[in-house]
C-alpha cells in the first residue's frame, strides 16, 4: 500500500521486479500521471482527460473498485490520458 500512496501524490516509487519473491509487485510502472502528461505536453499534445480503469484490492484483480479509480485515478491499475494534438 505504501507504493500506492506515493503514486497518489504523483511520485513514482522504486521499480521492483522480482518474480521469485511473493512480496514483489510483479510489474513495472514507468509513468505516473504527472510524468506521462509532461512527456505528452513536450510533444505538443494537450491532455483533455486523465482517468484509470480500476483500483485493485487483490493480486488477481477480482476485488476492485471502478468508483475509487474515478476519484483517485493515480491509484488505478492503468494510467489513461485522453489527448488532442
Amino acid at each position: 500500500m505504501g507504493r500506492r500512496l506515493l503514486l497518489l501524490f504523483g511520485i513514482n516509487p522504486i521499480i521492483e521486479l522480482s518474480p521469485n519473491e511473493p512480496e514483489s509487485s510483479g510489474h513495472i510502472r514507468y509513468f505516473t500521471f504527472r510524468t506521462l502528461k509532461k512527456l505528452l505536453e513536450k510533444s505538443n499534445f494537450r491532455v483533455t482527460r486523465a482517468c484509470s480503469d480500476a483500483v485493485n484490492f487483490s493480486r488477481n484483480g477480482k476485488i476492485k473498485s471502478i468508483f475509487l479509480a474515478e476519484i483517485f485515478p493515480s491509484l488505478g491499475a492503468s494510467v489513461i490520458l485522453l489527448t488532442e494534438k
